[in-house]
């Protein structure tokens, strides 16, 4: 298991595992350290784009019961991603690394993203 702490600190936050789990950064780490904080019989989405392909035991699918699913448009997952966001269950902003204005889309947004693996999320403030 890639990150111990982070996968058991989160079993036991949520009693045994969460109910889905979504990758968004397609790799390795992240990739394991959901699969193995699924609950028995919860879900597990990619719904990232992967630069190498990855390693994994699918026994441990097998034992769990998970399922796996992949979205590429991110396909019916805005409702809940929304719902979550504005219950406050999840934080938007920690993933937020940086922002920029309309204008500078193309030079400090898209092409920071391919050079930049740092950068995760780039906000495009219209106000800027």
């Amino acid at each position: 298991m890639p990150n111990e702490k982070a996968v058991g600190l989160i079993r036991d936050m949520t009693n045994g595992g969460v109910d889905v789990a979504f990758d968004a950064a397609g790799v390795q780490a992240t990739f394991e350290s959901s699969i193995y904080a699924v609950r028995p019989g919860g879900e597990f989405n990619i719904i990232s784009l992967w630069e190498k392909p990855v390693n994994f035991n699918p026994s441990v699918i097998v034992k769990t019961e998970a399922k796996i699913s992949g979205s590429y448009a991110y396909n019916n997952l805005f409702p809940e991603v929304i719902q979550l966001l504005a219950s406050g269950r999840i934080d938007g902003h920690a993933v937020i690394t940086s922002t920029i204005a309309l204008d500078d889309i193309v030079e400090q947004g898209f092409e920071q993203l391919t050079k930049d693996r740092k950068q995760c999320k780039i906000l495009v403030d219209l106000n800027k």
